[in-house]
C-alpha cells in the first residue's frame, strides 16, 4: 500500500469517526430535550390541601386519617362536598396494620384526588352514591 493510500484511508477513517462522534452527540442532546419536554408535559398541576376549600380539604383528611371505607351518600353544593358523616363508614383491611400518619397541608394532591375535585365541578349541584376509598385517596365512585 502506498504512503498517499494509507494517509487518505486514515483522514476517511477520521473523518467517518468524527460524523459518527458529532451524530451520537446530536442525537443525546435531542433525546436529553425530548425526555425534558416528555417530564415537563407528563407532571400534572401540584396542588397542595392548603390551596383547596375548607369543605375539600375536610374530605381528603377524613379518607387519609380513616384510610380505607366508603362514602355512601355525598352531596355536592356549588362544587363543593358538603360532608355528613352519618354517610361514611370506615373499612378495615385484613393482616395490616391501619397506622395512618397525620396529614400536613403542604400534602400534594395525587391524580385520583384531583380528578374527584374535576368531577365535583361537572357535578356542580348534586349526589355521589357511593365514594370509595382507599390508603387514604380516592378509590371509585357510583354515580
Amino acid at each position: 500500500m502506498s504512503q498517499s493510500h494509507k494517509t487518505t484511508t486514515t483522514t476517511q477513517t477520521a473523518t467517518r469517526s468524527k460524523k459518527r462522534s458529532e451524530a451520537k452527540t446530536a442525537a443525546e442532546k435531542t433525546r436529553s430535550t425530548s425526555d425534558a419536554r416528555i417530564k415537563t408535559k407528563a407532571r400534572p398541576k401540584q396542588i397542595s390541601l392548603k390551596q383547596i376549600s375548607q369543605q375539600r380539604r375536610d374530605l381528603f383528611v377524613c379518607m387519609h386519617e380513616l384510610g380505607c371505607g366508603e362514602i355512601s351518600v355525598l352531596k355536592i353544593a356549588d362544587g363543593e362536598p358538603v360532608l355528613d358523616r352519618r354517610y361514611i363508614r370506615k373499612q378495615q383491611k385484613l393482616a395490616t396494620a391501619d397506622v395512618r400518619k397525620p396529614i400536613s397541608l403542604n400534602f400534594k394532591l395525587k391524580e385520583p384526588h384531583l380528578v374527584l375535585l374535576k368531577r365535583f365541578e361537572e357535578i356542580k349541584n348534586g349526589t355521589l352514591e357511593g365514594v370509595i376509598f382507599e390508603d387514604g385517596r380516592p378509590y371509585r365512585v357510583n354515580d
